[in-house]
C-alpha cells in the first residue's frame, strides 16, 4: 500500500478456514435452497415448499428495473428454511445476515466462487433472486459453466455473467473479508444486447469506505427512476427504507428485531446477536408483510402476515438425509 507521498507499507495476514461450527468450506452437502425450475413445489407465489426436501422458500418481490426495452431484472427479499445442519463434524449455521436481517437476502443474483480447501479452487456458484443455487464446474478456459438446468456462463476474466438472451451481468462488488459472504460478487452493470444498461451500486462493507464491497445495495438506476436505499447503524447496517424519485409503489419501510442466535440442535450452542425482519411495510399503501420466528430462537420463520389480510404458518421438525 502506498499513501500520497509514496511512502509504502506491507502486513502478513495469516489466514485459518475454520472446522469448527460456522459455515462449511464448500456446499457439497446437497441442500436445495430457493425455486428450480425443474423442482417440484408446493403452494405458489409467494410460498413455495420444496417437496423433496421439505423447505419453505418465501419471496418478497420488491423491484423490477427496466431499460428502455422493457427487458430488466428483479430485486426480491428472499427467505428459505433450511439456515441448519448437523452432523459428523458439528453443527452448521448456513444461513448469514448480511444487512436484511437472519436468513434473509435481497438481490437478482449473486456469484461465490467455492475453494476445495485453503489452496485449491473447485468451482462458482450462481445463486438467482430465489435463493437457488448451482454449481457452475464445468470449465473452458474462463468460461465456467453449469451441468445443471440453469442456462448462465461467468467468465472469471471479465467478471461477466451470461445469459440465455445475450444480456449479461458485470461483477464488480465483492463482498469484503469483513462480512459474512466474504468473497461473493454482485452485479454492478447489467446489459442487454442492445447496450442498455442498470447500474447498480453498493454499500462499503464493514470498517471500509468507498463503495461495492458488501451485498448492501446503494442505489438502483434504471431508465425510470433512481431507487435508494436507507440503513442503520447496526453491526451490519440493516436496510431501513427503500424509495424512488418518480413516485412507483416501489417504495417500503423495514423493522428489525435483535436476538440471541441459538441452535436449534443440542447442546443449543449461541452464536451471538442478529436481528430478525420483523416487517416490510408499503409506503405507498399502508400495506405490509409481517413475520413471526421460532420461540427456540433458531431464526425460523414461523408464520407471515399477507398486505391483504390473509396469512401462512408453517411448524418445523428436524429430519436425518
Amino acid at each position: 500500500s502506498f499513501d500520497y507521498f509514496f511512502n509504502s507499507v506491507s502486513q502478513t495476514i495469516v489466514v485459518t478456514i475454520p472446522q469448527t461450527p460456522g459455515n462449511p468450506p464448500t456446499p457439497s452437502d446437497g441442500h436445495r435452497t430457493g425455486v428450480r425450475p425443474t423442482g417440484a413445489y408446493w403452494g405458489a407465489s409467494p410460498e413455495q415448499i420444496d417437496v423433496l426436501s421439505g423447505n419453505v422458500n418465501f419471496t418478497v418481490p420488491i423491484l423490477k428495473a427496466v431499460s428502455r426495452t422493457g427487458w430488466g431484472a428483479g430485486f426480491n427479499l428472499n427467505y428459505n428454511s433450511q439456515n441448519w445442519r448437523q452432523d459428523s463434524g458439528g453443527i452448521w449455521n448456513l444461513a448469514e445476515d448480511v444487512g436484511y436481517g437472519y436468513g434473509w437476502r435481497l438481490m437478482a443474483g449473486s456469484i461465490t466462487p467455492i475453494w476445495a480447501n485453503q489452496t485449491t479452487f473447485s468451482y462458482y456458484s450462481f445463486t438467482d433472486a430465489t435463493g437457488a443455487q448451482y454449481r457452475l464446474d464445468r470449465q473452458s478456459g474462463s468460461l465456467w459453466s453449469s451441468a445443471e438446468s440453469v442456462y448462465v456462463s461467468y467468465d472469471s476474466e471479465s467478471n461477466k455473467l451470461y445469459f440465455r438472451d445475450g444480456s449479461y451481468w458485470v461483477m464488480r462488488c465483492t463482498s469484503a473479508t469483513s462480512e459474512a459472504d466474504s468473497g461473493t460478487l454482485y452485479p454492478t452493470i447489467m446489459e442487454d444486447t442492445n447496450g442498455n444498461q442498470i447500474l447498480i451500486t453498493y454499500k462499503p462493507g464493514a470498517g471500509l469506505g468507498g463503495t461495492n464491497s458488501s451485498a448492501r445495495i446503494s442505489q438502483i438506476q434504471d431508465v425510470r427512476a433512481l431507487y435508494t436505499f436507507s440503513y442503520n447503524s447496526d453491526s451490519p447496517n440493516h436496510l431501513t427504507s427503500i424509495s424512488n424519485n418518480v413516485g412507483t409503489a416501489e417504495s417500503y419501510t423495514l423493522g428489525y428485531t435483535p436476538f440471541t442466535l441459538q441452535a436449534p440442535f443440542s447442546p443449543y450452542t449461541t452464536y451471538g446477536t442478529v436481528s430478525k425482519l420483523d416487517n416490510v411495510y408499503f409506503n405507498t399503501t399502508g400495506q405490509q408483510y409481517w413475520f413471526n420466528y421460532s420461540s427456540d430462537n433458531s431464526g425460523a420463520v414461523t408464520s407471515v402476515g399477507l398486505p391483504n389480510g390473509g396469512g401462512l404458518a408453517w411448524a418445523y421438525q428436524n429430519v436425518t438425509y
